[in-house]
């Protein structure tokens, strides 16, 4: 019975060994900022949510034009890191099923323990699963992190365009009104009302 128990202890503890292991499915900021493609943006409709944008477009007078990919990649990325935060929870979720069906089943062995040694073991394995349960659940939350820091990202963009749009308009206004200026010049001479 104590060899029984000494294998179980020991294949729990390899079972443990194996899940420290196991590495996430997620993909660094970085990653997911390189990868991203502005083909993505404009072919993507999140499985029929939204409509896609396509790689053309049609201008009023019938012509037929290319969409610009590369304005594109920030929403291709964002798009990637909704991606990256699904398949992280759905790894983590799968993950943390398996763990807690091994704790359920340390704990069983560990009511059933005969020797100090083995309950040691056990109570060991247990701790290691509930640290590594602790250390996946991370995992969903640094992908979560990674969304919000690109969301944050390409709203410092939209914005930073707008300021720089702004800019624009106010030097071609100023511009336009130096032009006007110069093509329309108010007469500084008196004013001659004819008299009869």
């Amino acid at each position: 019975s104590a060899t029984r128990s000494s294998c179980s202890a020991s294949s729990e503890r390899d079972a443990l060994i194996d899940s420290l292991n196991t590495s996430g499915v997620g993909q660094t900021l970085g990653e997911l900022q390189s990868l991203a493609s502005g083909v993505e943006a404009l072919t993507d409709n999140a499985n029929g949510l939204y409509q896609s944008i396509g790689q053309t477009f049609t201008t009023p007078g019938g012509y037929e034009l290319p969409r610009a990919e590369e304005l594109y990649r920030k929403f291709a990325a964002s798009q990637r890191a909704t991606q990256n935060f699904e398949s992280v929870y759905d790894d983590v979720s799968q993950r943390r099923g398996v763990l807690k069906g091994r704790i359920a089943n340390t704990t069983q062995q560990l009511q059933t323990s005969t020797t100090d040694a083995e309950t040691q073991k056990l109570a060991g394995v247990i701790t290691g699963y509930n640290a590594e349960l602790a250390a996946i659940d991370k995992e969903v939350d640094q992908a979560l992190a990674e969304s919000l820091v690109l969301d944050m990202q390409n709203q410092a963009d939209r914005e930073k365009q707008a300021q720089a749009r702004k800019e624009e308009r106010m030097a071609e206004f100023g511009e336009a009104m130096t032009n006007y200026s110069q093509t329309f010049r108010i007469s500084d001479a008196p004013a001659v009302f004819p008299t009869k």
